[in-house]
């Protein structure tokens, strides 16, 4: 009869802390950082779409890239628009939706005035733009001899183009949406330096919410590769 009693109480126990951690609402509203990027307007519609067929509301703010990491292990957003899987190990406090939101290419494009060939990479005498911070164009320099100029977003680096200020510039492009890199009379140099995935990450005090997100998130862009 007592052992009856105890696990009776056992049970009741467990399942008032099951109905604690499983029966909280979602939350209404959740606000992501991102990297201002011309491509990243194609992210943010499909992760509205998604969040919306869970009852969410999304709001967006801009972030250096090196703050991204800052802001999103602290908290301070509740998630991260995107980010290639390369710079996963400095998200240690986020979760992965694993969907993959992009294939996204880092690209040599060059002024017009110069020979564009990959070669340059490994030229100690040229200087290649590119977004600065912990970013996947740094990784991909790793290896490389060519000087760099660190500037502070991708569209400083289109006008330095544009304005023939610099010759050459890594850039990261989905090769599908390259004509929104905006200005003409500039080169790309083929194939790309690196390619790889984008993904969504939550904060992971909302970790018990990635799987409903997966789900929605991998039915509209799905959905929307098949319009395309």
């Amino acid at each position: 009869m007592l052992i009856r009693q105890l696990c009776a109480g056992i049970l009741l126990l467990s399942g008032a802390f099951f109905q604690k951690a499983y029966a909280e609402p979602p939350p209404s509203a959740l606000l992501f950082s991102y990297i201002s990027h011309p491509q990243i307007s194609l992210i943010q519609n499909e992760l509205r779409q998604a969040y919306a067929n869970l009852g969410i509301e999304l709001a967006f703010t801009p972030v250096a890239s090196e703050r991204e990491f800052i802001v999103g292990n602290r908290g301070e957003v509740d998630g991260i628009a995107a980010k290639f899987a390369m710079a996963e190990e400095q998200l240690p406090d986020m979760v992965r939706a694993n969907v993959a939101l992009m294939e996204v290419e880092v690209y040599l494009v060059c002024a017009q005035t110069v020979v564009c060939q990959q070669q340059i990479l490994q030229d100690a005498s040229k200087m290649v733009a590119l977004v600065g911070g912990k970013t996947v164009l740094s990784e991909v320099l790793r290896s490389t001899k060519i000087r760099r100029m660190e500037l502070s977003s991708h569209q400083q680096v289109l006008d330095m183009l544009a304005h023939q200020r610099i010759d050459y510039a890594l850039l990261v492009l989905s090769y599908e949406h390259i004509r929104m890199i905006g200005p003409q009379g500039v080169q790309i140099a083929l194939p790309a330096v690196y390619q790889g995935e984008v993904y969504h990450y939550l904060h992971r005090r909302y970790a018990e919410l990635v799987p409903a997100v997966e789900r929605e998130l991998r039915y509209v862009v799905e959905h929307n590769n098949r319009l395309r």
